[in-house]
Formats: structure tokens, C-alpha cells, sequence
């Protein structure tokens, strides 16, 4: 039997999955509550550490993401903001400012003295959810219960990336949580997403939006950046900016054209 005609199948188990938050996504839940977030000390950083290291386990060994998804899962995203969401026809596509390419552009503005207003530095990435069989947003109320709210109304409140974890990822079916903040007051600053797809599509377009903004410029400082988040290097402003500043010997301050390629996709 194909997993189409398993559809009702899928939804009806997703929601009888436990709906205790910490039990249903115990990383999602620790990364929440470690020792030294603002929202308390449930977790220390020893058991963060454990559920992260297996976590990434599962993402790497998993046959229903991409190399390119792998990329992105285990929280790589983090602290992306959203600069689209369009949800239609069981497919949700959320086009975000990566945000390690976004401090990458930062640096490189503040190591080079480049006038580029911060609206402007938008390097984008796209996340393609697609056959979904299963699609729910919920608040997590004062007893870790997860309360499902209004797709069309809630899901368009979505505004930064922060959590990602993956329950099942086989190919043709990818169960997975993710942690959005909202900006909103009270209980609904932060809300969860729960997917069950078949795919996950990456459309990657920081290259031509680096080309683009740069001027075509600072190519080889890009590549270099490249390279290593490709392999997993985390970058906030402080990693890019002392790259750059251990590279900038070798940097021209105009280069070889980047490529005008539309992005790359891959799923």
C-alpha cells in the first residue's frame, strides 16, 4: 500500500500521540529550559548536550532527508527570521534570512566600512514542506501541554526560526517539531509546528544574494565561509567577523564575478 493511501492513517496516529510537550519532544523541551535560559533550570547542560548528540545521529543517519536537509535540521536555522510563508494545497514553503549568512554579511559590512542598509541584507533560504499528510500549530500552556490553534489564523504569526526536531525522517514520510517565535504576548510567544510530509525540498539562494548585494566582490571570503558551513561550522557575527579578519590579507576589494546561478534545490 503506498503511503498516499495511508494519508488518514498518518493523521490519525500523529494525533494520538502523547500531547505532554517534554515527553512528546524531550530536545525541543530541554533546549527551552536548560540551565541558564531565562525560562528556568529543568535541564542541565550535560542532558541538553546528550539529546542533541543523538538527535544528530538520527539526522545523519535518516533516509528521508537529503544531504542538503541535513544541512539545515538539528537547529541550523536557528534565530532565521521569516521573510515569506505560503501554505496551500498540502504543501508549506517558508523562505527565511539565514541567519549565519546574515552575520556573515554583517561582518563583512563592518570589516570593509560597506553603506549597505541592514533592511537590505537579506541572503535567503527556502524550506519546502511538501505531500503534507499532517499540519498543526499549538501553544504550550503552564502544564507543558501542547493546545492545538487556528492554522489560517496562527501560522502567518510565525517569525523566527528556533527549534527543530525530527521524530521519523524514512524516505516517504518525515515526522518532525518545530519551535517558532512570534513576537505575540503571553502564551503565545512561542508555538510549535507539527508536520508529517513526504518530502522536504531546500532552495538555496545565498550565493546570488551575496552576488547581488556585494557586487560581486569578496568571493573568496565567501567561498571559505561556504565551505565550512556546508561541513557543520556554526557562524553567529563573532566566528564571521574573526574569519574575516584572518583572511582580509587575501582579499581584494574587488574580485571575480560570484555566479548568477537562481539557487539550488534539492530534495
Amino acid at each position: 500500500m503506498g503511503l498516499r493511501s495511508l494519508a488518514p492513517q498518518l493523521h490519525v496516529s500523529f494525533q494520538n500521540m502523547n500531547n505532554q510537550f517534554n515527553i512528546k519532544y524531550p530536545l525541543l523541551d530541554a533546549l527551552i529550559f536548560h540551565k541558564g535560559n531565562n525560562w528556568g533550570e529543568k535541564y542541565d547542560e550535560r542532558q541538553t548536550q546528550e539529546l542533541s548528540k543523538k538527535h544528530s545521529a538520527l539526522v545523519s543517519s535518516s533516509t528521508g532527508l537529503s544531504a542538503l536537509a541535513k544541512v539545515y535540521f538539528g537547529s541550523r536555522l536557528h534565530d532565521s527570521w521569516i521573510e515569506g510563508i505560503n501554505y496551500q494545497n498540502r504543501k508549506l514553503e517558508i523562505k527565511f534570512n539565514e541567519f549565519t549568512s546574515h552575520c556573515f554579511v554583517d561582518a563583512i559590512c563592518d570589516e570593509f566600512e560597506l553603506n549597505i542598509p541592514h533592511k537590505n541584507r537579506v541572503i535567503p533560504v527556502t524550506l519546502s514542506f511538501l505531500n503534507l499528510h499532517h499540519l498543526s500549530i499549538s501553544r504550550i500552556n503552564g502544564n507543558n501541554k501542547i493546545i492545538p490553534l487556528s492554522k489560517q489564523k496562527f501560522i502567518p504569526k510565525l517569525s523566527e526560526y528556533l527549534y527543530d526536531q525530527i521524530i521519523f525522517a524514512e524516505s516517504g514520510k518525515i515526522v518532525a517539531g518545530i519551535l517558532f517565535y512570534t513576537g505575540l504576548k503571553g502564551n503565545k510567544s512561542y508555538l510549535l509546528l507539527e508536520l508529517c510530509c513526504e518530502e522536504v525540498e531546500i532552495i538555496e539562494a545565498q550565493r546570488e544574494a551575496f552576488h547581488k548585494l556585494l557586487k560581486g566582490n569578496y568571493v573568496e571570503i565567501f567561498d571559505l565561509y561556504w565551505k565550512k558551513k556546508q561541513v557543520g561550522n556554526y557562524f553567529d557575527y563573532s566566528v564571521a567577523k574573526k574569519l574575516i579578519e584572518e583572511n582580509r590579507k587575501n582579499q581584494p576589494l574587488e574580485g571575480p564575478r560570484l555566479s548568477t546561478d537562481k539557487g539550488i534545490r534539492e530534495r
